[in-house]
């Protein structure tokens, strides 16, 4: 959403990938829930899946596992093949198990070599039972897995020809059966020890307008890789929320609109900076709450971003200080933060900047660069890296509560 955000990894075409089948005796073959299914960590990735518009999503957790449960019927062989999203950083030996008919098949796939490809599993036979299934985990060289789609082609045992092809590509970086749906009710709101702070700014959105004495909304900008431009008529505040609406519409150079607004006057360095707010139901969203002073010395640069969160559970609380490595945490939270409100801030002073998601740590970072007054900004954006684009977020909203801003008292 900003200039800070110029990531796109290259993918270097070496050898052929390595596949080295062989039969495991007692593997894990629990059967999973239909659909495709996670455990442990996992996000979207920056990289393209494969076919354009379509994500894909990475792990470094050495226990994560992925499982796709498709239900297969046919009782006959198949092809599977999975779509290998290569990178450098990747595991040289991802396990690919693949349980049917019964028994059990595991192959071993580099992604960290080669060219983004399908690459053929191998034939299997299946028994038709709706509870076969492929489960994709990492080998015990580390490394990251990265995922896009299976194939399975359903074929005829004499003539070895496609009866059918099935296309599994609706990937989620989370299981969303396991995520609450209502935020605590304890949730602390405020600066830890509050008799030490005072209040110097806050908006409930209330009224039936944005307050431009107040705020100014980006008109038209859109920069890097946002495929949406932001304009005043995104803002909106209605049932005291401040609505940042998302809308599928050709303007400003782009296929989609969204919004952007930042405090006219105020500004502060330092401080305790909260905001209530809800998040968009759809991913492909770079839903921000932050801070940056744009000096005109650029080597005083610095943005503080509270969150830059992505649906359905990811809150990214980054550091980035001009001249220096950027520092971020990307924090998965229990909840779909799109179901209920959730209080995010950051404590900011002259030594660190600690961030908090419903009153509780889970980020800090020594600040070098963060010397300078910033304003209050909220800010959507159209991006790849928030996972997959589609229709269904026209339309749809981060909703704002409220936003506060303390500072210690002298």
């Amino acid at each position: 959403m900003h200039s800070f955000l110029q990531m796109k990894p290259t993918l270097t075409l070496l050898t052929a990938l390595l596949l080295t089948p062989l039969v495991v005796i007692g593997a894990e073959n629990t059967e999973p829930r239909p659909g495709f299914t996670t455990t442990g960590t996992w996000a979207y990735s920056t990289l393209v899946g494969h076919e354009p518009g379509k994500a894909s999503i990475w792990s470094n957790d050495r226990d994560a596992t992925a499982t796709w449960n498709p239900q297969i019927r046919s009782v006959a062989p198949a092809r599977l093949s999975l779509w290998l999203v290569t990178h450098k950083g990747n595991s040289p030996e991802v396990q690919v198990e693949i349980v049917h008919n019964g028994k059990t098949d595991t192959v071993s796939v580099n992604m960290a070599d080669g060219e983004s490809r399908w690459l053929v599993l191998g034939k299997f036979d299946f028994a038709g039972c709706g509870a076969e299934f492929v489960r994709v985990r990492r080998g015990k060289q580390g490394g990251n897995i990265r995922l896009s789609a299976l194939k399975v082609e359903i074929l005829d045992a004499k003539a070895d020809t496609v009866w059918q092809t099935l296309l599994f590509d609706d990937l989620v970086p989370y299981d969303p059966g396991v995520l609450a749906k209502t935020a605590s009710t304890a949730i602390r709101t405020g600066p830890p020890e509050p008799a030490k702070w005072e209040l110097t700014f806050s908006d409930d959105f209330n009224g039936d307008r944005l307050n431009t004495n107040v705020w100014r909304s980006a008109r038209g900008e859109s920069w890097g890789a946002l495929q949406s431009a932001r304009f005043p008529e995104n803002a909106v505040v209605t049932n005291g929320l401040l609505r940042l609406v998302t809308r599928k519409e050709n303007r400003g150079g782009k296929q989609w609109t969204s919004a952007m607004i930042s405090t006219r006057a105020f500004r502060q360095k330092y401080g305790y900076w909260e905001s209530r707010y809800r998040y968009a139901a759809a991913t492909g969203l770079n839903q921000a709450f932050w801070m940056n002073p744009f000096p005109k010395d650029k080597s005083q640069g610095f943005e503080i971003d509270v969150n830059e969160g992505h649906f359905a559970n990811e809150v990214n609380a980054t550091l980035h200080q001009t001249g220096l490595e950027s520092k971020s945490q990307r924090y998965l939270a229990k909840y779909d933060l799109a179901a209920d409100f959730h209080v995010y801030a950051a404590e900011w002073n002259d030594k660190e900047v600690v961030y908090y998601f419903d009153g509780e740590v889970i980020h800090r970072v020594p600040n070098t660069k963060a010397h300078l007054d910033a304003p209050v900004i909220f800010a959507t954006a159209v991006l790849p890296w928030a996972g997959p684009i589609s229709d269904t977020l026209d339309g749809k909203s981060m909703d704002v509560d409220w936003v506060r801003v303390y500072r210690r008292k002298p």
